[in-house]
């Protein structure tokens, strides 16, 4: 089923084997239980603005691709796989929402040239992966709560930029940048000292890492290319 004219939407279910695709401007309105209720199997395909009332609830699969989704109340839990490409955000305009990824489902940004910002608390128990070969970027600008793990950096053209306050609970946290490209904290998930101590960095070794990230990127920290770095910007002070 294609949704292609604006319409409001509730006590929606999809099935196994079905297939809902928003291609218009859809309202989600709040009404009693589950507002959008995807069964294992199932597929909602997100093409066009979503403005969301109720709650989503997913052991499927969710395809997001455009358009923003905008919480003004309800949470979407994921328990299955959110798949992200295209230049979308997720924002919250009014009460009390998260995006709830459960332990075993994953949330994924895909190649593309969009940028996704998600700007709703998230609680990850799941795994969320920035891949592609694509340039866009990924930012979670709102918290992060507890039981955060498994956030992986997997692309070595687009970055992955935390900048929302970060909650380390019971599950610890696990940062992987396995593609080798940016990935950038920025909400003060460690302190100076803290990363020092943690890392076994003295205050000038931390500072020489920083100069090596803002000259070059990560690139800057391979052992194989500090002296090449060294000498480059040698050069340049000369001149």
């Amino acid at each position: 089923m294609t949704i292609t004219g604006a319409v409001t939407i509730d006590q929606v279910v999809i099935p196994s084997g079905g297939n809902l695709t928003i291609s218009a401007a859809t309202t989600v309105a709040d009404g009693t239980g589950t507002d959008i209720d995807i069964a294992s199997g199932g597929a909602l395909n997100i093409g066009a603005a979503m403005t969301v009332s109720g709650n989503i609830d997913n052991a499927g699969n969710i395809a997001w691709t455009a358009g923003n989704l905008s919480f003004t109340s309800g949470v979407l839990n994921n328990n299955n796989i959110i798949s992200i490409t295209g230049n979308n955000s997720m924002t919250n305009t009014s009460g009390t929402n998260a995006l709830n990824n459960a332990s075993g489902a994953s949330i994924s940004k895909n190649a593309g040239t969009g940028n996704s910002n998600i700007q709703i608390p998230v609680n990850n128990a799941g795994t969320i992966t920035n891949s592609g070969s694509g340039n866009g970027s990924v930012t979670l600008s709102a918290a992060i709560g507890a039981n955060v793990t498994n956030i992986t950096q997997g692309s070595a053209t687009s970055a992955l930029n935390l900048t929302g306050a970060v909650t380390v609970g019971a599950g610890g946290l696990s940062l992987s940048n396995a593609g080798g490209g940016a990935f950038t904290v920025n909400g003060g998930l460690l302190s100076v000292d803290e990363a020092c101590e943690r890392y076994g960095l003295t205050l000038e070794e931390f500072a020489s890492w920083q100069r090596a990230v803002d000259r070059s990127g990560m690139p800057g920290l391979r052992v194989t290319r500090i002296q090449h770095y060294r000498t480059l910007y040698e050069r340049q002070q000369k001149y």
